[in-house]
């Protein structure tokens, strides 16, 4: 059972870059709980999402599902990422519904990557592929604010 929803500042952006860029930080908005899920600002829809934007992840799955087929044969791919209590920011967001986010601790320990995610389910044909996107669990996305 996810914990209740409450800003933090968390591992996975660092302690203070919020502070640091000028920005208001999660712990602007409330109590800071270790299991929460936290308010970065101003909550925007994934329509309405720009570089910047803060996103923060509960329970999330993404399985992309890529099957190939030639007169010969067909082949299958299959990934899937996973981030189950997490924050990123993004840095960019694509045409074809791929936002790219910078993140670090996914996995644990890990640095600071640049990872092309998707946040919305769908379904693309052509030229003999056919792309299946499957997205769970829950994300919002938050436009952050100035420091008062």
């Amino acid at each position: 059972m996810p914990g209740p929803r409450y800003p933090r500042e968390t591992p996975s952006c660092g302690p203070s870059w919020a502070r640091n860029a000028g920005a208001r930080s999660a712990a602007d908005y409330g109590e800071v709980l270790p299991d929460g899920d936290y308010i970065w600002g101003v909550e925007v829809s994934l329509a309405n999402l720009r570089p910047g934007d803060i996103v923060q992840f509960r329970d999330y799955s993404c399985t992309v599902t890529t099957v190939t087929r030639t007169d010969s044969a067909t082949s299958t791919d299959e990934r899937v990422q996973e981030r189950l209590h997490h924050t990123a920011i993004v840095e960019r967001v694509g045409s074809d519904g791929a936002v790219t986010v910078l993140e670090q601790n996914s996995p644990p320990g890990s640095p600071v990557v640049r990872t092309q995610l998707f946040f919305k389910s769908g379904r693309t044909e052509s030229d003999g592929r056919t792309t299946t996107v499957t997205v769970n669990g829950t994300l919002w996305f938050y436009t952050p604010q100035p420091r008062s």
